[in-house]
């Protein structure tokens, strides 16, 4: 009788199974096999998402397979906004890496106004540094290039000057100008929207600043100019991916938010992570 029973069970736990189907794996939404063979990492613009807690925000993104993170001037632990400056304590800065190391995740880049002056900009290159942080993404003054280019190397954290339409960056020769006789630890964040809404070709671009380039905001516009998922619009952008794999660009590509803006909804992102997957799948 006790055999009995425990076949049964042991049989009626088999139809469980089978019932409630075969465990399904998490959907991803990073093409990690391109991305790891061409050695280019995607970076989830955590500047985007307002109002998330960052714990809970790393949590669904461990839940996307999204491995890395880009910061933005501000990040919120807990109820309080807590600034991504020289002055945060070190406690904040421990809780960061904490809730990072937990998903085995991490910063690869950040978002800063550096300052002009080199003491004050150290502090900034040492907080990267403490963020275990690859490159800085900002839009210094061109004069204070060969002084950031020096704290870059003494660093080893790479400068990509995003040559915002403000900015006195307003063509690749401008860049390539501001570029002349500075280490490679210094380059350019290539945008292909913002080109695009300039009026620039982008692939024309990514092929001038070829060498240069060491940071893609994978962004796209359509005809009206409206920002849109990677590949679907007017900014050539798998022409541009083609390029920076025929150029053997190595970097972090970070997926902008496109026409969502800022958001509370961490998974809105999904259709330019999705996108962007698309599009690395169709290289050549």
């Amino acid at each position: 009788m006790i055999r009995f029973r425990r076949a049964l069970a042991v049989s009626l736990f088999a139809l469980a199974t089978l019932a409630a189907g075969p465990a399904t794996a998490p959907v991803e939404h990073v093409n990690h096999a391109v991305l790891g063979k061409l050695a280019w990492q995607l970076a989830y613009p955590a500047w985007a998402v307002k109002g998330v807690p960052f714990d809970k925000m790393l949590e669904e993104l461990h839940g996307l397979t999204v491995h890395h993170l880009e910061l933005g001037k501000s990040v919120q632990l807990g109820q309080t906004i807590v600034p991504i400056d020289p002055k945060m304590s070190k406690d904040d800065v421990g809780q960061i890496l904490a809730e990072l190391k937990k998903l085995k995740m991490d910063i690869v880049s950040l978002q800063m106004d550096l300052p002009a002056t080199e003491a004050e900009a150290r502090a900034y290159f040492e907080l990267a540094k403490s963020f275990k942080a690859k490159t800085i993404i900002t839009t210094p003054a061109a004069s204070s290039l060969p002084m950031l280019d020096s704290l870059a190397k003494e660093f080893n954290v790479n400068v990509a000057i995003f040559p915002k339409a403000d900015s006195e960056y307003t063509s690749a020769d401008a860049l390539l100008k501001a570029l002349n006789g500075l280490s490679p630890r210094t380059g350019v964040l290539l945008s292909p929207a913002h080109l695009k809404l300039r009026g620039e070709s982008p692939l024309a671009v990514t092929k001038t600043l070829k060498g240069h380039i060491i940071a893609l905001l994978v962004s796209d516009v359509d005809a009206s100019e409206k920002l849109t998922p990677a590949g679907q619009g007017t900014a050539e952008v798998p022409l541009v991916l083609q390029e920076l794999k025929d150029q053997k660009f190595k970097g972090v590509c970070t997926v902008a938010p496109g026409s969502v803006g800022e958001t509370d909804k961490v998974d809105e992102l999904i259709p330019q992570m999705d996108a962007f997957a698309k599009a690395l799948g169709e290289l050549k």
